[in-house]
């Protein structure tokens, strides 16, 4: 999904058409709100269980760190476009650009680090099926 957004608003520019800043505006506050659902719900569960015998998911991990480096950069972008749709502020595309930009590298690359991480072969080294279901 970030992907899409940072292709829509590549294709932007302003002044943006109403209907267009709202469509965005929805999409990217589901967004938020569902990575930081996803990162809760990682941490909470997935990451304690599996830092028992794999301590790159513990709390003081290298993807636990990049879950709050995206935080800080998505609650940002997240405020400016619950402000732009209030009217508080002016939706300017350079700007969402730039905001989206603090946290895109870290949130790919987070990405790419738990695929490595949670890669057959290495939970299978660690756990078995039956165990790993528990």
């Amino acid at each position: 999904m970030f992907l899409s957004l940072q292709a829509s608003i590549g294709r932007m520019s302003d002044p943006v058409a109403r209907p267009q800043m709202e469509n965005f505006i929805k999409r990217a506050l589901t967004f938020c709100e569902e990575l930081e659902n996803h990162h809760n719900r990682e941490e909470a569960f997935l990451f304690p269980k599996l830092a028992i015998r794999m301590p790159e998911f513990g709390p003081e991990s290298v993807l636990v760190d990049q879950h709050a480096r995206v935080h800080v950069g998505a609650s940002a972008w997240e405020k400016y476009l619950h402000e732009c749709q209030v009217g508080v502020k002016k939706f300017e595309v350079e700007k969402v650009r730039e905001m989206m930009g603090t946290f895109a590298d870290t949130l790919m690359d987070h990405l790419d680090l738990e695929v490595f991480e949670l890669r057959a072969d290495k939970i299978q080294a660690k756990w078995t099926l039956e165990e790993f279901r528990k």
